[in-house]
């Protein structure tokens, strides 16, 4: 056991120090500059777009559009597939549009997007896992336009 409890518990990996190091950090910041920004947040949700978009690392909404935080429902998914079948995403836009009353739906891709390239490009063989499943519907979609 190191000095911060028993292993396996919430920063006691050397592996997530930056980030609660980071987190730390950024709360100190935000007081700073803002001490009655978490107060703030903490209230009501009214945010006004509901944005579906991609997992990637490489792509923060909110940062693309310049929106602060409170401003952006956020789900993300690999290739920002919308199915009828997911009850995920079913859930999310029923809180949004019914509880959140949000105005806007944004469904969002982005530039060379590993799913949507791997979906038409590896074969259908379940080579890629349980992502497979997954990228069903990329493909379904594909085959229904190239027909």
């Amino acid at each position: 056991e190191d000095a911060d409890g028993p292993p396996g518990l919430l920063g006691s990996s050397p592996d997530l120090e930056d980030i609660l190091k980071g987190n730390k950090e950024w709360v100190k910041r935000m007081n700073k500059a803002d001490p009655e920004f978490f107060k703030r947040l903490g209230g009501k949700q009214e945010p006004r777009y509901l944005y579906i978009g991609c997992s990637d690392a490489r792509v923060d909404p909110g940062r693309l559009m310049g929106l602060d935080q409170g401003k952006l429902f956020v789900h993300r998914n690999i290739g920002n597939v919308v199915s009828g079948t997911d009850l995920n995403i079913l859930s999310v836009i029923d809180f949004a549009v019914n509880f959140l009353k949000v105005p806007h739906i944004l469904v969002v891709g982005h530039y060379d997007c590993g799913a949507v390239r791997g979906s038409i490009g590896q074969p259908d063989d379940g080579g890629l896992g349980i992502v497979e499943n997954w990228l069903r519907n990329i493909r379904d979609v594909a085959r229904f336009h190239r027909e």
